[in-house]
């Protein structure tokens, strides 16, 4: 709990209090506001139950603000990466003795060179997301949402469109739940790749359907 709590304190509840004291002056000089949240707080991801609140409740707040603040002529934009790095020292510090019991010792085991997979994932070109700040500060139309990286689209887009069992077997397949020898990383789904794979699940599930009936 107590990781959690310094999770929204940092992550939220900070950027809450210095928008609501800059807030006076954003309205007089129509300044603008650029808050970075991350692609989990939009896609459930394993391991990240409290860093992916933190930042949905960032970009929940970022959006709410921009509809308020638009009266004033206030532009809020909200960066959200592809790829995040944290500290698998303090995710793995911070399992409680039940949740380890609860899981069992191989699946605990098996965490270290599970993250170290997901951080080998993410892009070490920040380039980007700088790119994308800088378009949402000195734009003259600055969007209200940024998605840097090469795979910023692509989990958002599944998530909220693929059945949740389905969505729940990419996360699998793509080594984000827990390992197994046949993962792979986000690189392998390429646009086309990734609209067969949409095709041939429709399909199965068409070839389902005429089955049970």
């Amino acid at each position: 709990m107590v990781a959690c709590r310094r999770c929204m304190e940092v992550n939220f509840l900070s950027a809450v209090n210095m928008c609501q004291v800059f807030l006076p002056l954003l309205r007089c000089s129509r300044g603008r506001i650029v808050n970075v949240s991350s692609m989990a707080g939009e896609v459930p991801m394993p391991l990240f139950a409290s860093y992916g609140a933190s930042k949905a409740a960032l970009r929940v707040f970022s959006e709410v603000l921009r509809m308020e603040l638009s009266v004033w002529g206030v532009k809020v934009s909200v960066i959200q990466p592809a790829g995040f790095r944290t500290s698998r020292d303090e995710i793995l510090a911070a399992l409680s003795s039940e949740a380890r019991e609860d899981y069992g010792e191989a699946y605990v085991s098996s965490l270290p060179s599970s993250l170290s997979r997901m951080s080998q994932q993410c892009a070490e070109d920040l380039s980007p997301v700088v790119d994308e700040m800088c378009h949402a500060l000195l734009s003259v139309c600055p969007r209200p949402l940024y998605t840097p990286g090469q795979m910023g689209w692509l989990l958002p887009f599944l998530h909220r469109h693929c059945p949740t069992a389905v969505f729940d077997l990419i996360l699998k397949i793509i080594d984000l739940d827990k390992p197994t020898e046949n993962s792979f990383t986000l690189n392998c789904f390429s646009k086309e790749s990734f609209l067969s794979f949409l095709l041939l699940s429709e399909n199965e599930d068409k070839e389902t359907g005429r089955r049970e009936t």
